[in-house]
């Protein structure tokens, strides 16, 4: 199962991207700009080896709604020129922050 907080990380680059709120990308609203966010929120859980039952079950949705989710993605990743390049910038968000997080020097404070 996929930790909280990863889930959260992953979320809050989402909505950044998407410029929509936490609380409206884990809702249950259907305006289209935040299911779109929703959907890239899902395909990159997904891609993160998540299963849409783990994923429904971390965003309190039914695991049928993921599947939709990540179907939908599919199909505006490979239609919507403007959903891909927001998608891919979270994508690559993702992997900066992720990237930045294994490299910092930071010393640990021995005790």
């Amino acid at each position: 199962m996929i930790r909280v907080g990863t889930v959260l990380k992953v979320a809050e680059i989402v909505a950044n991207v998407f410029e929509v709120s936490m609380e409206d990308l884990l809702s249950g609203k259907r305006n289209f700009e935040i299911i779109k966010a929703r959907f890239t929120l899902y395909e990159i859980l997904h891609r993160l080896g998540c299963k849409p039952a783990h994923i429904g079950k971390s965003l309190d949705k039914n695991h049928t709604t993921i599947a939709h989710g990540l179907s939908e993605f599919d199909n505006l990743y490979s239609f919507n020129d403007k959903f891909r390049v927001k998608a891919d910038i979270a994508i690559k968000q993702l992997i900066k922050t992720k990237y930045e997080e294994d490299t910092d020097t930071t010393e640990v404070r021995k005790g």
